[in-house]
């Protein structure tokens, strides 16, 4: 490459800093808040257990209902 090319590509502590510091405020925030990102994140994403729970329940056949075989 052209060396007047190369120095497109250079990234001083002048430009690099102010980048880094908004990376660590973004860091510091995701940090504090950790817990409720996760509590979203979680609710999002995660399987519906209560939808699951209430058909395993109605499922569930009596005593006397229940074959005799090992699962």
């Amino acid at each position: 490459m052209q060396p007047h090319i190369m120095a497109l590509f250079y990234g001083g502590p002048d430009q690099i800093i102010p980048l880094q510091t908004g990376l660590a405020a973004l860091a510091a925030l995701a940090l504090m808040f950790w817990n409720r990102l996760l509590a979203i994140f979680h609710r999002l994403f995660s399987p519906k257990k209560t939808e699951e729970l209430a058909s395993a329940e109605v499922a569930v056949p009596a005593n006397g209902d229940q074959s005799r075989e090992q699962p």
